[in-house]
């Protein structure tokens, strides 16, 4: 029986993969108040929401997969920084056993920001991290390490892998997510790998991620959270993804399509504004059905 650490859809196979126990749990949550500028009703529902979803996602996994609470780990609004993560994995490797399973649920604004990586210049998927006030200079937020880029989350990521010997699953929850998906794809960790990487994205590349019809949670959170907890026995993490996949674009679309007439002309007046606000596609990436080997039991 492997250990399982985490760090904060309906596809049914036959055959059976060892069930993983989970011994850490870290989800991280970057809502800052800067995001709708000076209406700050929206900015701290907005913050409300990266609380909900990351008690929410925090919760599901101690019920369902058996975290033990004394290895959770939640970083959220200003501990969601750069320092406290990449402290947070050092404690983690340090702790952590040969054949252990990383989890790492990430919620926060995203997008392509130009900056340096190992001193080259690169236009790439970004996470902003926690901050009180909005960098005036992104890219700079980047190199001075206020920021993470995509590529630098996932080298803290695969060097855990190869050090301490971990298998990892990764939940982004932010618009545009499945952007992150080739730095992903394209890492250390290959398909010879004894190691094992999977993860799941919010959004495609060129899609917003929602919030749910009330405003609580992000959507896909949302519909993740009620899959996982509403598990049977012998189900696992997949076939919790591929409903809250079905359900998110179902939801949303039901959503624009209930708008009213003015909100209907500025949505409908272009595909790629109706594309981008109305068919949110959550995706995956599992080339060696890690999603199928977590497993409640």
């Amino acid at each position: 029986m492997k250990r399982f650490i985490i760090l904060t859809l309906g596809m049914f196979l036959t055959f059976t993969m060892p069930a993983l126990s989970m011994t850490h749990l870290i989800v991280l949550g970057s809502c800052p108040p800067y995001k709708h500028g000076a209406n700050e009703e929206a900015s701290k529902k907005m913050e409300e929401s990266c609380r909900n979803n990351t008690e929410a996602v925090m919760k599901a996994f101690t019920d369902k997969f058996n975290v033990d609470p004394s290895h959770e780990y939640e970083l959220v609004q200003e501990n969601a920084t750069y320092a406290k993560l990449t402290s947070t994995m050092e404690e983690i490797k340090a702790e952590s056993s040969p054949g252990d399973l990383l989890v790492v649920y990430v919620n926060s604004h995203g997008g392509l920001v130009p900056h340096h990586y190992k001193g080259y210049p690169v236009n790439s998927e970004v996470f902003a991290l926690y901050t009180e006030e909005e960098p005036t200079d992104f890219g700079k937020a980047v190199d001075d390490k206020v920021w993470m880029a995509v590529r630098e989350f996932r080298d803290m990521i695969t060097d855990a892998m190869h050090e301490a010997k971990l298998d990892v699953v990764l939940i982004f929850e932010a618009c545009h997510s499945e952007a992150s998906s080739e730095p992903i794809k394209h890492s250390s960790i290959t398909l010879r790998s004894e190691q094992r990487l999977a993860a799941l994205y919010s959004a495609r590349a060129d899609q917003s991620a929602s919030f749910s019809d009330n405003g609580n949670y992000a959507r896909f959170t949302e519909n993740l959270v009620a899959a996982i907890q509403n598990l049977k026995k012998g189900q696992h993490l997949f076939d919790a993804y591929a409903l809250a996949a079905e359900e998110t674009y179902i939801g949303q679309l039901k959503k624009c399509l209930s708008f009213s007439d003015a909100d209907k002309e500025w949505v409908f007046s272009h595909p790629e504004k109706f594309y981008e606000h109305c068919t949110q596609q959550p995706d995956f990436y599992d080339p060696k059905g890690l999603l199928m080997d977590v497993v409640f039991d």
